[in-house]
């Protein structure tokens, strides 16, 4: 699996420098008359996987926080990644997240409803975003991971999805 991700430069000066040959290489996508581990074909039995992009947010960790340029270049790469999902006809959805301090939690315990402003824990990294992805399997969902442009300065879970709610049912 991991010789489907050509390219792959482990030092760089920038976090996501050399990023843009792994989100547009096109090779990964198709090869000849056959399609490739991160293709999808929707008559087989794909699964559902879950890209889960956790980071440090701007402005609220210690580090160093990136230039306006370097937050262009990364909206570009994430494009561009988005483009190359959509192309191999594997993308479900995606969604970039707001700030952590935005966010609302709800929890029912004893029969109350109970709303509160700010995230559920206070951590370095929060959940920034989600790619759903439906792929044949664990190793092409790998290897999409492998390609996203935030896994230069955060972290990727993937996810197979248990169950998913898809035209009007359930499916596992």
């Amino acid at each position: 699996m991991h010789d489907l991700v050509e390219g792959v430069t482990r030092s760089r000066s920038s976090p996501w420098q050399g990023v843009e040959s792994e989100v547009a290489d096109s090779s990964l996508v198709q090869e000849g008359e056959r399609r490739s581990p991160l293709s999808s074909d929707k008559e087989n039995s794909n699964m559902r996987y879950v890209l889960a992009f956790h980071a440090e947010e701007p402005g609220i960790s210690t580090e160093e926080q990136p230039s306006a340029e370097e937050m262009a270049e990364m909206q570009q790469l994430m494009t561009d990644f988005a483009d190359a999902l959509q192309a191999a006809g594997v993308m479900v959805a995606a969604e970039m997240l707001t700030p952590s301090p935005t966010a609302s939690t709800v929890t029912r315990r004893s029969g109350k409803t109970v709303i509160e402003d700010g995230p559920f824990a206070a951590t370095k990294e929060a959940l920034a975003g989600v790619f759903v992805i439906d792929v044949p399997d664990r190793e092409a969902a790998l290897a999409w991971a492998e390609r996203f442009p935030g896994a230069s300065y955060g972290t990727v879970e993937v996810r197979a999805a248990g169950v998913s709610y898809v035209d009007g049912s359930w499916r596992q």
